[in-house]
């Protein structure tokens, strides 16, 4: 039997946000989710699937719940959005992941990108 090997394409390392940390999309009406893992090369958010879904290209903001924003017009590109369905005893959502690489960084944001990681995340 051939041995299936997973390729690692990400360049920066990973880590796992803390809870409360959040992202939305410009228009900030359209799409928002709780991000699951972030790195200096970007991002991983879970969303609830719905009419609207990010673009290739988009902008989104971080922010963390009761403090406000942290970093915004971040300009991202999707790498992958998929579906996870979630089902319960009470309900059932049609979640998505998406994962996002960050494009062309100003030198303020990448300061609030370390500031994020250093202090709202930790290791996997």
């Amino acid at each position: 039997m051939e041995e299936i090997k997973k390729v690692e394409r990400r360049q920066n390392k990973r880590f796992q946000a803390n809870e409360g940390l959040f992202i939305v999309t410009e228009p900030y009406t359209s799409v928002h989710g709780r991000i699951i893992d972030i790195s200096k090369g970007g991002l991983a958010f879970q969303y609830i699937e719905s009419r609207d879904r990010p673009d290739k290209r988009f902008k989104l903001s971080i922010f963390l719940k009761k403090h406000g924003f942290l970093i915004e017009n971040v300009n991202v590109e999707t790498v992958s959005d998929i579906e996870i369905t979630y089902f319960s005893q009470i309900t059932f959502l049609s979640l998505r992941r998406c994962g996002v690489r960050f494009v062309g960084l100003k030198k303020k944001q990448v300061l609030q990108l370390e500031n994020i990681i250093e202090f709202h995340t930790t290791e996997e």
